[in-house]
């Protein structure tokens, strides 16, 4: 029914104020109440002042008006004091909490970014790593056939890789 925060605390002040004025005016009127001892009363008081007013006589009791001025006042003061107080920590908490969420983006920005720099360094060290090796054995068939000599090394692997083959197929017989 009430979605926001700051809605909820506020009504939950008034309820409260509301409980405490009511606490108020039943103490007003049980001392009331106990003055004048021959009126009837219904447990609020009510009956005792209507009574004293058509009699036309001081309803104020033993309670002065300036005190209960002051009470309502004061009670009036803490509902607007806690309201502006609990509107602050919930505007501080929601600023905190879209600061938080941002550098959490951020972060995550930054990771994803880091993890797609290092996979591209890794395939070009990969790729660099290639063609280093290919360009190493280019230049020692070079030499070898600058100096006149066979790939003696490369015929005798080939060699070695065909009997294997051989006896691979016997085995498999």
């Amino acid at each position: 029914m009430i979605s926001s925060p700051i809605l909820k605390m506020f009504v939950g002040h008034i309820v409260l104020v509301n409980y405490l004025l009511s606490i108020c005016f039943i103490q007003i009127a049980a001392s009331n109440n106990n003055e004048s001892g021959k009126e009837e009363d219904d447990g609020l008081g009510l009956n005792v002042f209507k009574e004293r007013v058509k009699r036309e006589e001081e309803t104020q009791g033993s309670t002065p008006l300036i005190i209960i001025i002051v009470i309502l006042v004061l009670l009036s003061a803490l509902l607007v004091g806690c309201s502006v107080l609990s509107c602050y920590f919930y505007n501080r908490y929601k600023s905190t909490k879209a600061l938080l969420i941002m550098q959490v983006d951020e972060l995550s920005k930054t990771r994803l970014i880091n993890h797609s720099l290092e996979a591209r360094i890794s395939k070009m060290i990969k790729k660099d790593i290639a063609k280093d090796i290919a360009e190493m054995e280019k230049s020692e068939k070079m030499k070898r056939k600058a100096t006149g000599e066979e790939d003696e090394v490369y015929k005798v692997k080939e060699d070695k890789n065909k009997e294997d083959k051989d006896t691979s197929r016997m085995a498999f017989i």
